[in-house]
């Protein structure tokens, strides 16, 4: 099947479709050449929410006072594909919770659950 596009005589206002690849340059009524090809442009897209909170308790010194840090939505993992991401860092109760899901098929990639002095060597202080 042939793609047709759809060209407006700016002389008569007569409308055609013809297939995209056919010469034209004047209007089959009028003979004008004063034509113009019709464009329909669309597109569509997704959003998705991340929350980034945290919780902060000034009476600390500045590097203790992130008390409580929780991470939630969708966004992209490592690896480009997107995520549903739950983490949740609490401080006080030393507890540290992360699920990450595959936003696409649901199977979880991370899931890790423990006391937050026990999570050491992760993300940016891996190696140490």
């Amino acid at each position: 099947m042939k793609e047709l596009w759809k060209w407006e005589c700016k002389n008569c206002g007569k409308r055609y479709k013809i297939p995209y690849d056919a010469n034209v340059s004047k209007c089959l009524s009028c003979h004008s050449s004063n034509l113009t090809r019709l464009v329909a442009v669309s597109d569509s897209g997704k959003g998705h929410e991340f929350l980034d909170l945290k919780c902060k308790e000034d009476s600390y010194p500045s590097r203790k006072k992130l008390r409580r840090h929780v991470q939630d939505g969708t966004k992209k993992g490592g690896d480009g594909r997107l995520v549903n991401k739950l983490r949740i860092i609490d401080v006080d109760e030393d507890d540290y919770e992360e699920i990450v899901v595959d936003y696409e098929t649901g199977e979880i990639i991370k899931k890790c659950k423990e006391p937050l002095s026990e999570h050491r060597n992760h993300g940016s202080a891996k190696g140490e």
